[in-house]
């Protein structure tokens, strides 16, 4: 009787934003395995509530093993614009480390909308200047 009252899957597109990016990470270490969790809709959709759109999806890392959010963060396109302050979001929410992000560019997504955060954490949104 629950699932009457979970709010539907949208598309990506409903968090469009120009100038933002916003930030998961989570603990896995396949690259392959982290995709099919991008992609299916009992993963990362159920997760957060909306379907990536296969042409703006998310840059992502996976490593072998646990690292600094900084470190994980670092190379991402733009980073130097956000990853300060996805660093101290990190410590604030207590995340010292982990081993897979995923930074959508163009994307404003709410603390409000999330609905699990068992496989990835969503670590937040943030202003940028955009690509130069």
């Amino acid at each position: 009787m629950l699932s009457l009252f979970k709010k539907p899957i949208v598309s990506q597109s409903e968090f469009t934003a120009g100038r933002a990016v916003s930030v998961w990470v989570g603990d896995f270490r396949d690259e392959e395995a982290f995709d099919a969790y991008l992609q299916e809709e009992k993963g990362f959709a159920a997760d957060f509530g909306f379907k990536i759109d296969d042409r703006s999806g998310p840059e992502i890392s996976v490593e072998q093993e646990e690292i600094g959010i900084r470190q994980l963060l670092t190379g991402f396109s733009i980073y130097e614009q956000f990853i300060d302050a996805a660093v101290k979001r990190a410590e604030e929410k207590k995340i010292p480390s982990a081993s897979a992000a995923a930074v959508f560019h163009f994307v404003s997504y709410p603390d409000s909308a999330i609905r699990s955060q068992k496989r990835m954490r969503f670590l937040g949104c943030f202003p940028v200047d955009g690509f130069k």
